[in-house]
């Protein structure tokens, strides 16, 4: 069975497994409101490129995800090249959002081939218009 999930700010270290997903978008598409409804409440970060980790039991395991909630102008570059997923999220009522998701996706490649790795998983969110 699944427990509900443990938010906490910061790098928590444990001997279970440890999955790096950043969120990724532009500004007001909702990006820390889906890491939020993940946490279950509001969680204050420092500075421009927020870590949470989201500490879950699945079918008797532990397992965390350290997710890295971006700004469009936070470094996130480095963030990109220790990331297992990543989630891109873009607003029904922001057509340019949509349109940037290709250049996100293009720059997470470059980023990742510099560093000799292969690309991440991509995840799209879409925020509905209300």
């Amino acid at each position: 069975g699944e427990s509900p999930g443990v938010c906490r700010g910061g790098s928590g270290r444990s001997s279970h497994m440890v999955l790096n997903v950043v969120v990724l978008g532009d500004r007001g598409t909702g990006k820390s409101s889906l890491v939020c409804a993940w946490c279950g409440e509001m969680v204050k970060g420092i500075g421009i490129l927020r870590q949470i980790t989201i500490s879950k039991r699945i079918s008797g395991a532990e397992a965390d995800a350290r997710v890295f909630d971006t700004q469009p102008t936070s470094p996130w570059k480095h963030a990109v090249q220790l990331a297992d997923a990543v989630i891109i999220v873009s607003s029904c009522s922001d057509p340019p959002s949509i349109a940037h998701v290709s250049d996100y996706i293009a720059k997470i490649q470059n980023y990742r081939k510099l560093a000799n790795l292969p690309p991440p998983p991509f995840f799209g969110a879409g925020k509905k218009a209300d």
